[in-house]
């Protein structure tokens, strides 16, 4: 899929495997052309989702986690969630969800003292990140040009 992305004009910029499915950062260049439609099993989500595998400590706590974020009154923005043996993936559009408010709710499901792991199955973007720093540090004004490694890392190139 790489190879075909690369000669279509696009760059797989990271990508992960979790629960049967393959998810990617993908860059498009503005000459972007495709020979075909995407395979029909294949989805393009612009911004990208937030994709995490998330496992409890306490193995009990799963299926509690699961009923809250696939269940009925589950999140709008949680898009899809799939079952590994002791871990739970979602997939999160934040534009119809914070992150932050999935966080809270997975640290309610899992018992105190944050007891799970989550594990990004992708990089978030600086726009996210930010999003959720605000969230965490009640700083409504944080964007991201306040981000001070957008502006560090093309500088380090120009160092000999």
């Amino acid at each position: 899929m790489a190879r075909t992305l690369r000669s279509s004009g696009a760059e797989v910029t990271s990508w992960n495997a979790a629960a049967g499915r393959t998810y990617a950062n993908v860059v498009f260049s503005p000459d972007a052309r495709f020979a075909s439609d995407p395979p029909s099993s294949a989805q393009v989500n612009a911004p990208p989702l937030f994709v995490a595998r998330i496992t409890p400590v306490d193995a009990t706590r799963l299926p509690a986690l699961e009923d809250a974020l696939a269940g009925a009154g589950r999140p709008a923005g949680i898009l899809a969630t799939h079952r590994e043996p002791d871990s739970l993936v979602i997939e999160l559009d934040q534009v119809r969800t914070p992150l932050a408010l999935v966080l809270a709710l997975i640290d309610v499901e899992t018992g105190p003292g944050s007891a799970r792991r989550i594990e990004p199955l992708l990089p978030l973007d600086d726009a996210a990140l930010t999003a959720l720093g605000a969230a965490l540090l009640g700083e409504p004004q944080l964007d991201t040009t306040r981000l001070i490694e957008t502006y560090i890392e093309p500088m380090l190139g120009m160092c000999p």
